[in-house]
């Protein structure tokens, strides 16, 4: 009877310690479940917000960045960083040039930091027409995501963006032209073009990629800075046709009298260029720099009107920035408005870019 007993007692004893390890292995595969569940959603959460990307011009006119960010971001980020990136687009990410464009976003790592926040490490892969039908990157951007719960809800609550990277690593040295008040980076391996000899102020005007500065233009890669919008713009009447007028310097307006066209110096107007009648006649050249679709897109850079052209044909690789500056310089015996950088043979649109996300005022 007593082992009958003992052994009834051991037979419970054996089935409450079997319960009590069944519950907490249960509880730790139900934590680990839980966790492969959040990681599952934090990354759907990164890659549907690296979709979102390429839809916010952040060169655009900070209002209508700002809405950008609103119509785009706001499921994915907290309202504190939505709204510190509203106020200060330069933090948030986005598109800055045509192209190349922010693709997706390639997560790396998710750490767990507590039960409330995760650091995701990534690159946003950037790519052109060219990486959308062939493949591959035109350049990445390593950055550092924190994800936080709120109210049951994961969210972006932080976003560091690092420098881009690519194969070659190449640099960025500095053009600062105080005569102009204005500054930008461009790649390191760009030197000054001195064949020509141009100058603006004391600083060159035209750099090209390679060692030699003396090098063809034809097929490197290269730049140029000028400036346009002169005082003693002159805009004209037709004589003939009431809805055409012809415009130009005061040297361009006597070259046309010269040549017999319709108009009479008394009757033009004298005025000073505006930035749109500036990058038209830059994108409508008749050597059709920018093909024969050009698109010119309207920026702003530091509180300044600023265009950006390029061209809708693939294998045209010409680009030009305008931005006005902030008080018009007085060089070559005129006053000028504008600025204008114009790069050439920038297959990936690298050079470019980094020059508008450097530029600034001195």
């Amino acid at each position: 009877m007593k082992k009958n007993t003992l052994l009834i007692w051991l037979i419970i004893l054996i089935i409450i310690g079997v319960s009590i390890g069944l519950y907490f292995w249960q509880k730790n595969q139900l934590k680990e479940e839980i966790g492969l569940g959040d990681e599952t959603a934090i990354r759907l959460l990164i890659e549907e917000f690296g979709q979102k990307l390429k839809s916010v011009s952040l060169q655009a006119p900070q209002e209508i960045v700002a809405q950008s960010i609103e119509e785009n971001y706001k499921d994915f980020v907290t309202p504190e960083l939505l709204s510190l990136w509203q106020n200060n687009p330069s933090f948030a990410p986005g598109r800055i040039t045509s192209s190349p464009w922010p693709e997706r976003i390639e997560i790396d790592e998710i750490q767990k930091i507590d039960e409330n926040n995760y650091l995701v490490k990534g690159r946003i892969i950037e790519i052109t027409s060219v990486e959308a039908v062939e493949g591959g990157v035109a350049a990445e951007r390593e950055v550092e995501i924190t994800v936080e719960k709120v109210n049951g809800k994961w969210l972006i609550s932080n976003l560091v963006l690092k420098p881009y990277s690519s194969k070659e690593e190449v640099g960025a040295t500095e053009y600062r032209n105080s005569a102009l008040g204005i500054r930008f980076e461009y790649p390191e391996n760009f030197i000054p073009y001195l064949k020509d000899n141009e100058y603006l102020g004391d600083q060159p005007s035209r750099f090209v990629m390679g060692k030699d500065s003396t090098a063809p233009l034809n097929g490197n890669p290269y730049f140029v800075i000028m400036l346009s919008g002169v005082k003693g713009y002159y805009i004209c009447p037709s004589l003939e046709d009431a809805k055409m007028s012809y415009s130009g310097s005061y040297e361009d307006i006597q070259k046309f009298i010269q040549e017999g066209k319709p108009i009479k110096m008394e009757d033009c107007e004298e005025t000073t260029q505006t930035i749109d009648q500036v990058a038209e006649n830059s994108a409508f050249h008749h050597l059709s720099p920018f093909g024969e679709n050009p698109i010119i897109e309207n920026l702003e850079i530091n509180g300044q009107q600023a265009r950006l052209i390029y061209s809708s044909d693939d294998g045209n690789n010409e680009s030009e920035l305008i931005v006005e500056l902030k008080t018009p310089v007085f060089l070559n015996n005129n006053y000028w408005s504008f600025v204008v950088i114009h790069v050439s043979n920038d297959v990936s649109q690298q050079v470019m870019k980094t020059i508008i996300q450097s530029f600034n005022f001195i």
